[in-house]
């Protein structure tokens, strides 16, 4: 089967999950489409030829997080139980801090399929979409000789260091997931980096992923010794008014216990669409 067949299996299955239990699972297809052909770690279900379940498994830096589906044919057959003991028994998972279950807030069986499970609840996110009717963003540059800017990350080392110290920094992150997550992410053929620059000097970073006609937000963070100087909004302000001139929907997450971020994208006129719940759980011994 062609790497392109089997993504379009997903994605179907994914539509008629989503249709019949009216929400949005979040599959991080900026992620998926860029798996190389021989990659492993999601894993597949068929019965009679017809994919019937799906678990995606992502590395971001110091934690793996868990998110996927059974055909509304097949549930309560162990299916999805069945996927999720062999990525849970894997010795693989020793190595990091944190492994994370996502399923959407709106779904009831994905809910209650988590709280059975010995895991506990982490924390949500809204997933938030551009609206320009609800755009009350406004900005104001630092003076002529300290005007933020926006520049497109070089590859060059200084860079790659820039940017992990961002998000060390501004995600907690320990430097060796900072630079593993880094290097994955740069991989990424739809997916680049700006540095946020105030005067020339690095001040911050953002990530944009695009695939068709949407453009998703990642990785926002400005410099502690820089925040609360009205950086990240004028960066922002740039990226929506570019990504606007391509004609893309512009998409973001935020985690809900982040209000000042939220008040950010709010002003901006990001609007919720999606609240999706994480529950942490621990490796299961074999």
């Amino acid at each position: 089967m062609t790497k392109n067949r089997k993504w379009e299996e997903v994605a179907e299955l994914q539509r008629l999950c989503e249709e019949l239990g009216g929400f949005s699972l979040k599959l991080n297809w900026d992620t998926l489409r860029d798996r190389k052909e021989n990659d492993k770690q999601d894993l597949f279900m068929y019965m009679d030829g017809k994919l019937i379940a799906f678990l995606g498994v992502y590395d971001f830096g110091g934690k793996i997080e868990l998110c996927g589906m059974v055909h509304p044919d097949y549930r309560r057959q162990g299916h999805f139980t069945s996927l999720l003991l062999q990525t849970l028994t894997n010795n693989k998972l020793k190595d990091y801090e944190e492994i994370l279950l996502n399923t959407p807030a709106a779904s009831d069986s994905g809910v209650q399929f988590l709280k059975s499970m010995p895991c506990s609840y982490a924390f949500s996110e809204y997933q938030m979409k551009y609206d320009s009717s609800t755009d009350f963003l406004t900005v104001n540059q630092h003076g002529s000789g300290d005007a933020v800017s926006l520049r497109k990350a070089s590859g060059s080392m200084a860079d790659r260091e820039t940017l992990i110290r961002l998000d060390v920094e501004g995600f907690n992150l320990r430097p060796e997931d900072a630079a593993r997550l880094h290097d994955e992410t740069a991989e990424e053929h739809n997916s680049s980096y700006d540095i946020i620059e105030l005067d020339g000097i690095p001040t911050g970073k953002i990530r944009v992923s695009r695939h068709q006609k949407e453009s998703w937000i990642y990785g926002f963070a400005i410099l502690a010794p820089y925040r609360g100087q009205g950086i990240g909004g004028y960066a922002l302000r740039q990226v929506i008014d570019r990504e606007r001139k391509l004609g893309h929907d512009i998409w973001l997450e935020v985690a809900l216990d982040n209000p000042s971020a939220r008040k950010l994208y709010e002003n901006a006129g990001f609007v919720m669409q999606e609240v999706q719940d994480y529950y942490k759980v621990e490796p299961f011994q074999q």
